[in-house]
């Protein structure tokens, strides 16, 4: 997953010089470990899944994949806005086609705009821990 949702397009996106000029989205890796560090301890002591290095490794790469390189391409010909907005019904329609349209509609469009917010206001680490934070809870909980 990583080499398909971050090194290969991260390459891509770099040779055709397809991310705009000025990227917008910060990552702080001090808080990345410290949010790691907090969730793996949650995962251990409440969650038990067992599933904390996947789970951190599938949020990782689709956060990265969506919340930075996508959307800091659509930047490129679209406001800040437009570009959340595509992007989130990129990542709830396209990554999850396997899903049924209505829950992606309802439940990871809604997520994908919250996570486009938090990155972009806080920290891709922020929408990262959010993420990987939601998929513990989906397998703890099975919604």
């Amino acid at each position: 997953m990583p080499i398909g949702f971050i090194l290969l397009p991260y390459l891509i996106t770099k040779k055709k010089s397809l991310l705009s000029e000025s990227v917008e989205t910060s990552f702080n890796i001090k808080s990345m470990i410290l949010l790691a560090v907090s969730l793996f301890l949650a995962d251990l002591l409440f969650f038990k899944t067992g599933e904390s290095f996947n789970q951190l490794i599938i949020a990782t790469s689709e956060e990265f994949l969506f919340r930075y390189l996508v959307y800091n391409i659509l930047r490129h010909s679209m406001t800040k806005w437009q570009s959340i907005v595509i992007n989130s019904l990129l990542f709830a329609l396209v990554l999850h086609l396997n899903y049924d349209v209505v829950d992606n509609l309802l439940l990871r469009f809604p997520l994908a705009l919250l996570f486009s917010y938090l990155s972009q206001r806080f920290g891709l680490q922020y929408a990262i821990a959010s993420h990987w934070l939601y998929n513990l809870t989906v397998i703890k909980f099975g919604f």
